[in-house]
């Protein structure tokens, strides 16, 4: 069993969860070193790390670095390796040397991405907060932070710097597909990876949910039937207003290129 707390009229509760309930995630966290990217990870390694109560990370690092074993927890996986496969590729390495533990969920992380940030009334960690996104009456089986429309719905895709699945969908969306594999440049890395994680998703019934505000009128969540332009035009609707103004093939993460504006630290 498990605590989660709960408020009442201003009060702080606390109730019994069932063991199904818990979350145990794996964290493949990819990493090549730039200024940024260590300020990125840094950050992530003070703020937001998962607690070996809750999950285990493992740290992928491509190429050169500056990072030492102090930078890191004692049961963190630290693997080296060269700067190749782009993060697909880091994330397939990290997938198969990760300990053997029983796993509810994963998650996807490149150092692009930095976080966690919280408003001060959510009290769930990071993991929690888009781990419970998953499911529901939408059967959303892949969460992310920001959605691309591309040029048309057929490649509409989760963004692949944060992706969270539950554990379960290895076995019948990723691992069949070999959507976790090396890329040999930037287009196959998009083409051959970031697109096609999303898609196979969709095409085994489950729906992909981002956090954008852009998409509130779904409620962030992009079903099958949204894709194939079934839903009377809603996805298509959003997806062309923020087109008009984007100049990067429907990437909302480029300054300005959010409907005119840029993306709030809040909103991913």
């Amino acid at each position: 069993m498990a605590w989660r707390w709960w408020h009442s009229r201003g009060r702080r509760h606390r109730k019994w969860l069932p063991e199904n309930d818990r979350m145990f995630v794996l964290l493949l966290y990819a990493y090549h070193e730039t200024e940024q990217a260590h300020s990125n990870l840094r950050h992530y390694l003070k703020h937001g790390p998962i607690p070996t109560a809750q999950g285990r990370q493992v740290f992928v690092v491509n190429g050169p670095h500056s990072l030492t074993p102090s930078d890191f927890a004692k049961d963190d996986t630290i693997i080296e390796r060269e700067n190749e496969g782009f993060d697909f590729g880091a994330w397939a390495v990290g997938l198969e040397r990760a300990p053997n533990e029983a796993y509810t969920h994963v998650v996807l992380m490149n150092a692009s991405v930095r976080g966690p940030y919280l408003p001060s009334y959510e009290e769930r960690p990071w993991w929690r907060v888009f781990g419970d996104q998953l499911g529901g009456e939408s059967n959303v089986g892949l969460v992310g932070t920001s959605l691309n429309c591309w040029a048309s719905l057929s490649e509409t895709h989760l963004q692949s710097m944060f992706l969270m699945f539950a554990y379960d969908r290895l076995a019948d969306v990723v691992e069949p597909r070999k959507l976790l594999s090396s890329k040999q440049d930037h287009t196959d890395a998009v083409y051959r990876g970031e697109i096609p994680f999303s898609r196979a998703f969709l095409e085994m019934g489950y729906a992909l949910k981002t956090q954008l505000m852009a998409f509130r009128a779904i409620d962030g969540v992009v079903t099958p039937a949204a894709a194939r332009n079934e839903d009377g035009g809603v996805l298509y609707g959003i997806c062309r207003r923020l087109l008009e103004s984007n100049a990067h093939a429907g990437d909302l993460q480029y300054p300005g290129e959010y409907g005119g504006s840029d993306i709030h630290p809040l909103e991913v």
